[in-house]
């Protein structure tokens, strides 16, 4: 195994990034307990 000093791979950094967004999202939702919001969310 070789040793890889570059930075992620735009992909996957974009990947993350909404992974993160996401993570925020749903958090956001749960603590003003939008009930509303949820339902946009899931049938989007």
């Amino acid at each position: 195994m070789m040793a890889h000093n570059r930075p992620l791979p735009e992909e996957l950094q974009f990947r993350f990034h909404s992974v993160i967004t996401l993570n925020n999202t749903i958090y956001d939702i749960k603590q003003k307990k939008s009930a509303a919001l949820a339902a946009d969310l899931v049938f989007f």
